[in-house]
């Protein structure tokens, strides 16, 4: 999978798991709150999520060349070609700043913390 693909699919992922998880709970009537956020529609909390991917750079022939940047991932498997590689793994650490889905509170006394 390429960088692109990877970074564009795990924040889709998460998002979409926060929202499904924020509606779910509303929907059983469960206790607790999922990133609760007192309804105060002139703030914007914003929040990070840290990704540290392992990447390979390299070159495969195959009849002709390509080269690419790529998620770190271990192929198993034969198919009786012949392949040669050459790759160089390497690490790529960033942060985004991201506003998560939230449950909103429309009342601060309902929101009670556990001590």
């Amino acid at each position: 999978m390429d960088l692109k693909s990877f970074v564009k699919a795990a924040l889709n992922d998460v998002m979409d798991a926060v929202q499904e998880t924020i509606e779910e709970r509303k929907a059983r009537e469960k206790q607790g709150f999922i990133n609760p956020k007192i309804h105060d529609p002139e703030v914007m909390e914003i929040d990070t999520i840290k990704f540290d991917v392992a990447v390979s750079v390299g070159t495969k022939t195959q009849g002709g060349a390509e080269a690419g940047l790529e998620v770190f991932s271990v192929k198993l498997g034969g198919s009786g070609t012949h392949e040669r590689e050459a790759s160089n793994v390497s690490r790529i650490e960033f942060t985004l700043g991201v506003s998560w889905p939230h449950t909103h509170i429309l009342d601060a006394k309902k929101l009670v913390r556990a001590s």
